[in-house]
């Protein structure tokens, strides 16, 4: 097994222990590290005075915006097919808000490849299908 195999084997194997979204969001932080991706987390969960939330708010804070941005371009043969990743991550019964659904949408319309992940063999599904890791 390469590296990347490997990796791709822990994240499949911690979907056993994984139990809540914030340790699904970590595993894959670590995957997308070790992948060397260009990518964040926008924090934007908050707990936060109403004050603060409407400072928040003003200086450009969206709410529903995806819980992974992968900047990576996906290119074949030279060709660019999609300009970046966006994963929702959902655990459990926790469904995507109408917020979330229209970024999800909205990045698509302009060439993201964008989608939601409900566990850790979905998080890989959606690194193989933008040519982030070859298929196992």
């Amino acid at each position: 097994m390469n590296k990347h195999q490997l990796l791709i084997a822990e994240a499949l194997n911690s979907d056993r222990w994984i139990k809540s979204e914030s340790e699904m969001q970590a595993c894959t932080a670590r995957l997308l590290d070790a992948l060397g991706l260009l990518w964040f987390h926008p924090a934007n969960e908050r707990n936060c005075t109403p004050q603060r939330g409407t400072r928040l708010k003003r200086a450009g804070v969206k709410p529903g915006v995806p819980d992974i941005i992968i900047f990576d371009t996906i290119l074949k043969e030279g060709i660019l097919l999609q300009i970046g990743c966006a994963i929702e991550l959902k655990y459990g019964k926790n469904r995507s808000t109408n917020a979330q659904k229209k970024w999800l949408v909205a990045l698509q319309e302009n060439g993201w490849y964008a989608d939601t992940a409900y566990n850790m063999a979905d998080v890989i599904a959606i690194l193989e299908a933008c040519g982030y890791i070859d298929g196992c």
